[in-house]
């Protein structure tokens, strides 16, 4: 079988992801299936598995591995990189939320003051999973623009 070459201006790591990426039938998207708009709807089967550490997960997760599947069957170009976005959807959502939250210390006793009767404690500090999922969505945002602009015709 002889191998065919192609000059490419692009940066050898864009070029070798591209022809990896061209080797399989699901990576390979059409025109009509490109953009912002596919890349968000992957970010949906991404946020439902993340939900999956929830009790809602029962049900987000066969939701989204459905629509994942249907999705790579349309063609999964460099646009199934909203899966991390999704996730990080939902971390950062999961962060904002308890964002205000005053967790209970786990590991002394609490001393009230003179005057007071009770403490009022609880939740998770929420920064660390603010943090992470804008992690994601940043990452999967940004590998998008980048391999995107890399690879357009």
């Amino acid at each position: 079988m002889a191998a065919s070459s192609k000059t490419s201006s692009s940066s050898p790591a864009a070029t070798a992801i591209t022809s990896c990426a061209g080797s399989f039938p699901w990576m390979g998207s059409t025109d009509r299936h490109r953009g912002w708009a596919w890349f968000l709807a992957w970010s949906v089967p991404g946020a439902c598995v993340a939900l999956g550490v929830s009790q809602v997960g029962l049900l987000t997760i066969p939701l989204g591995a459905l629509l994942g599947i249907w999705l790579s069957r349309r063609g999964a170009g460099w646009e199934a990189l909203g899966l991390l976005a999704g996730v990080g959807l939902v971390g950062a959502l999961i962060g904002l939320i308890n964002l205000g939250a005053n967790p209970c210390p786990s590991d002394e006793t609490v001393v009230l003051g003179p005057g007071e009767t009770d403490v009022s404690c609880g939740g998770f500090d929420g920064r660390p999973w603010l943090v992470a999922g804008l992690v994601f969505i940043a990452t999967g945002v940004l590998a998008y623009r980048r391999l995107t602009r890399h690879t357009a015709p």
